[in-house]
């Protein structure tokens, strides 16, 4: 049976002063994968992994996921370093994490977030989108990508709308993702 590793973590705070509510942000990227999977075929092959945002939003918002990602570790589904973790010690893991989180300037290359978001044309989401400005993509669906006029991630407009499209469809966020990291 396989499980799901967590090999390294990265946690980037957004300060509030740049955020309309001014309350800070905060992005936990891992670095993770499946024991099951590798990235070639062979015996010394080394097991695929990738980048994703797992958990974003206020501190509260961070420990709540959290909190759902360490019930994995009691079920031994999730492997934290590979190694067994409780659930405790995850949440403790991450809210460390989050302590010394990185804080970021808001340039494109000081942040490893892309920001994006996929919806169906002229659906709610999208009109609501359009309305606020943001960069479109038509490609079939519609993809919004949270960028400045200047080429840098647009936290304010993204942590404008999060709250209102987030909770109702989470995983049209997957596309947001990690660059840059090795």
């Amino acid at each position: 049976m396989s499980h799901h590793i967590e090999y390294r973590y990265l946690a980037v705070r957004i300060p509030g002063k740049d955020l309309a509510d001014n309350m800070d942000r905060f992005f936990v990227c891992i670095e993770c994968g499946d024991s099951n999977e590798y990235e070639g075929p062979g015996h010394g092959a080394r097991r695929a992994r990738r980048w994703s945002v797992k958990m974003l939003g206020t501190l509260e918002d961070i420990l709540e996921q959290a909190c759902y990602y360490a019930v994995a570790c009691e079920t031994e589904s999730m492997r934290p370093l590979a190694r067994d973790c409780t659930a405790e010690a995850y949440i403790r893991r991450i809210r460390s994490l989050v302590d010394s989180a990185r804080v970021t300037d808001g340039s494109v290359y000081a942040t490893p977030i892309a920001l994006s978001y996929e919806c169906a044309v002229g659906s709610d989401d999208d009109i609501l989108l359009q309305g606020k400005g943001v960069s479109r993509e038509v490609d079939g669906n519609v993809r919004y990508a949270f960028l400045s006029t200047d080429g840098t991630t647009d936290y304010r407009t993204f942590f404008e709308v999060y709250p209102l499209l987030g909770r109702r469809h989470q995983h049209a966020w997957c596309f947001a993702k990690c660059r840059g990291q090795r």
